[in-house]
């Protein structure tokens, strides 16, 4: 076991909030079984989507499930009050999106800088498996799909974008902390025991060792090879193309991602949605703006 921060699909600015975002779910988690009245607003969402009408707008004839904010492993309804949405929600919306009747195809629309690496890959097969087996699953941003959530956005069966949205941010980071030199001003002396050699590898009460280093590089290695064959999968391109010429952590403007086929169109979310609903209809429906 390596004992280290979260492995982090997004920016460290997003990392960041995620970690300030948390501490204040831990808290208001704890005030809610202390009886705190902090908790989810009374009125109801305008339609419910097994509980998820708050992601889930109907457009015509397309859902259209907004994912917005940093990617979270922890499923929590205080989430969305903090800026973070979790995996389960992402699967659970667009799988109640997918078994409304009156809905034909899904488009999930993003505005989200990634997150933990831990459940984008299920998250990603899971929209994926909808998409073959059960309705269309289209992906598009107007905003930010990056790091981990351009990994769940590269799974639609389309993956539209706007001339000024960010896309990519393809890569892995992990933030250590070291204790030892606070912990020693402070008269505090941390002895860490262990049985075999690579368990609590990296905990913050001890100087970090180059094994602990070489251990969590290859992790992260490993995490960034997992993302390469990911979109090398879901787009359609070659391994040694994605990880030369867009895993290198950079970020590139629509325009951009659309030469290097990281997407398939440059669109606006409205046109989107009306050529969606018109391929399912004759009649186009007006789009109400979501933005």
């Amino acid at each position: 076991m390596i004992d280290t921060g979260i492995a982090w699909l997004g920016n460290l600015s997003s990392y960041l909030r995620h970690e300030e975002a948390q501490a204040k779910v831990e808290t208001h988690e704890v005030a809610a079984r202390s009886g705190g009245s902090f908790g989810p607003s009374d009125e109801d969402p305008e339609e419910d989507f097994n509980g998820y009408g708050y992601m889930v707008q109907r457009q015509g004839s397309i859902a259209l499930v907004n994912v917005n904010g940093d990617l979270t492993g922890r499923d929590s309804w205080y989430n969305r009050y903090f800026g973070m949405v979790s995996y389960a929600e992402v699967r659970n919306a667009a799988t109640a999106a997918a078994n409304d009747s009156a809905i034909r195809a899904i488009l999930m629309n993003y505005d989200s800088p990634g997150g933990a690496a831990a459940g984008a890959a299920e998250t990603a097969a899971h929209l994926d498996w909808l998409d073959n087996n059960v309705k269309p699953v289209h992906s598009h941003t107007s905003k930010t799909l990056t790091s981990a959530a351009y990994w769940l956005g590269s799974a639609g069966r389309r993956l539209t974008a706007t001339d000024m949205s960010t896309l990519g941010s393809i890569g892995v980071v992990l933030v250590h902390k070291e204790y030892t030199v606070m912990l020693e001003k402070a008269g505090i002396k941390a002895t860490v025991f262990r049985e075999g050699k690579y368990k609590a590898l990296g905990n913050p009460y001890e100087k970090l060792t180059p094994l602990a280093k070489d251990t969590i590089q290859k992790k992260l290695s490993d995490y960034r090879q997992f993302f390469v064959e990911a979109v090398s999968k879901y787009r359609g391109l070659s391994e040694e193309f994605v990880s030369k010429q867009i895993a290198t952590g950079a970020e590139f403007w629509g325009p951009e991602a659309l030469r290097l086929g990281m997407v398939d169109k440059i669109m606006t979310l409205e046109a989107v949605v009306n050529q969606l609903d018109g391929e399912h209809n004759s009649k186009l429906h007006e789009v109400r703006h979501t933005q």
